[in-house]
């Protein structure tokens, strides 16, 4: 038997589900929407509380869309990336080949990494987190693609889309 949900606010256990928008600022970047994302509404003073399903589940497939994007990896991205994989800036530095010094430039957008450390970046994550065959295949597909979706500095949205609890994936992209 599931148990009534209770108002974290006030107490009360006149709580409805809802599944609505949510921009999901706690990845660590500020242009990530989570769509179909489950809230629980106190019927009785209005607060809402997000439930969020599988968190590191959706880490992992916003860290999908960021390597399988075509353009550069802005300074955010890199930091989001480093920080998916648990590393240190010194780690993740020694990890492909540069300085500390020059992944902290890249993450304060300083400076962009050229496209063979971009790509060493993607490949890094996708390998360390062992993204299956057909997310390898679309972040190869990206490399190949000459229309660059955007532009050093222009930044665009993710949008993921949360998956029902016991789907084979807890998200998926909501193109």
């Amino acid at each position: 038997m599931t148990p009534t949900p209770i108002c974290p606010a006030c107490g009360s256990d006149e709580v409805k589900t809802e599944s609505g928008r949510h921009r999901f600022t706690a990845s660590g970047l500020d242009n990530v929407w989570l769509t179909n994302v489950p809230f629980a509404v106190c019927e009785t003073c209005g607060e809402r509380t997000m439930r969020l399903p599988d968190p590191a589940g959706i880490m992992k497939c916003i860290g999908e869309e960021v390597i399988t994007t075509p353009g550069p990896l802005s300074g955010k991205e890199i930091r989001f990336l480093r920080k998916s994989l648990f590393l240190k800036s010194g780690e993740f530095a020694d990890l492909i080949g540069v300085t500390r010094a020059t992944v902290s430039r890249w993450e304060n957008g300083e400076t962009s990494p050229d496209t063979p450390n971009d790509r060493l970046i993607r490949l890094t994550y996708a390998n360390k987190v062992n993204l299956g065959e057909a997310t390898i295949a679309r972040l190869l597909e990206s490399f190949q693609k000459k229309d660059v979706a955007r532009k050093p500095g222009k930044f665009l949205d993710y949008f993921i889309r949360i998956q029902e609890p016991g789907a084979a994936r807890q998200c998926d992209p909501a193109h």
